[in-house]
């Protein structure tokens, strides 16, 4: 068998890139290259947890991704209104709403101003905190780890196996429902897995079992 490569959609970058396509360019120009330079004959996944699989969807939909062989999304990110999104993310964000909307209207507008403003925080109690973690995203940021507004559309994207995650102690989401929002629109795997948080999934041992084993069924 082949090998693998997993390329990880990260959302931890301080929060501020320059455009809405610049975390994924980043990832394109040098994950890729250097992938591809040390592994050129392996199988390449791109593996995101959260809004780093909400970027990961949002690369699939724009068509962005060369030569991928699969996607796994660790309890993902689908956006603020989705099914599987629990209100203020079960209390782990805050978002000022009236910023985002002033923001998009100027952007909408022509107006590219203000974007670098922060518009989400994140409420990790400070016992908590490590160092480097990212606390907070400006808006350009959450542009771009969302998906796009037609969410459907990116996960029609997904050509190549889909594998999801995601725990039924989740704070963030509703793990029970990713199966009945993804379905309609992608071939994916869901598994929730019992007794896991949304952190939790990370580090888990049944999480790196079920991708190992998912692997195995890739062509």
């Amino acid at each position: 068998m082949s090998s693998t490569c997993a390329v990880t959609a990260s959302r931890a970058d301080g929060g501020a890139t320059s455009t809405t396509s610049a975390s994924w360019r980043t990832i394109s120009r040098t994950s890729w290259r250097v992938v591809r330079r040390e592994h050129p004959a392996a199988r390449v996944v791109l593996l995101g947890h959260s809004a780093g699989a909400g970027l990961a969807l949002r690369a699939a939909g724009g068509g962005r991704v060369p030569g991928v062989a699969g996607y796994v999304l660790l309890a993902p990110y689908l956006g603020h209104d989705a099914p599987t999104t629990r209100p203020d993310s079960g209390g782990w964000a805050t978002a000022d709403m009236a910023k985002i909307v002033e923001i998009a209207t100027q952007s909408a507008m022509g107006d590219a101003s203000g974007q670098g403003a922060i518009v989400v925080r994140f409420n990790m109690p400070p016992s908590e905190a490590v160092p480097g973690y990212v606390l907070a995203y400006s808006y350009r940021m959450i542009m771009s780890y969302n998906p796009r507004r037609d969410v459907a559309s990116d996960l029609g994207g997904i050509r190549q196996p889909l594998l999801v995650l995601a725990g039924d102690r989740d704070e963030s989401f509703y793990a029970e429902r990713y199966a009945s929002t993804i379905g309609p629109h992608a071939r994916a795997t869901v598994t929730v897995l019992p007794d896991v948080t949304h952190l939790g999934l990370v580090v888990n041992r049944r999480t790196a079992e079920e991708i190992e084993a998912w692997l195995d069924t890739l062509p």
